[in-house]
């Protein structure tokens, strides 16, 4: 079944935001966390090796996943790494020894395959080509439905026991990873 326009453009905005919402609070914590940060308790979160600035918190991370060499100061957008990605995260924290490392890696090992699904979802929406179709069909599999399932109606279906959608779902499940990982 085709998915009404509206139905479509909505499902499309709160995916391609709320993937941009997980990507900009992992960037933000990971800079954050170099810049010497505080946890809830008012603890200050250290790192090992110390990064003593943002220009070295931004290098570092992008000199761990660059395939060429990198110059501190000279470095764009394009070369940080995938902050889509939840192993960017928990490989960078782990990285500087953060002091908060455990619990940002705790709070990535939550129960939901939102951050593994969301980025083919946004994705087709995002391109909306042959292979991002596919591989947003592929997300359907694992909710019960048959890889023929439109993405928006994938978005905007109640897995059987759940009080809301799937898309609901992700928002849920994005936002408590980011109230856990934050404490």
């Amino acid at each position: 079944m085709i998915p009404s326009p509206t139905n479509d453009r909505n499902a499309a905005f709160v995916s391609i935001e709320l993937l941009n919402t997980w990507a900009s609070f992992s960037r933000a914590l990971y800079f954050s966390v170099c810049l010497g940060a505080r946890d809830t308790s008012g603890n200050k979160i250290t790192t090992n090796p110390v990064l003593r600035d943002y220009l070295d918190a931004q290098f570092h991370a992008a000199q761990r996943f660059a395939r060429r060499p990198l110059t501190r100061g000279r470095i764009t957008h394009r070369d940080e790494p995938n902050w889509f990605d939840k192993n960017t995260l928990i490989t960078l924290m782990t990285d500087i020894g953060a002091t908060n490392s455990a619990t940002v890696v705790g709070a990535l090992a939550y129960p939901s395959r939102v951050l593994t699904d969301l980025p083919s979802v946004r994705n087709f929406y995002g391109h909306r080509g042959e292979d991002t179709a596919r591989k947003a069909a592929n997300v359907a599999r694992h909710y019960g439905m048959t890889s023929q399932t439109h993405p928006t109606n994938l978005c905007l279906t109640f897995v059987p026991g759940r009080p809301q959608s799937i898309l609901s779902d992700w928002v849920t499940d994005v936002t408590e990873i980011i109230e856990l990982a934050a404490t």
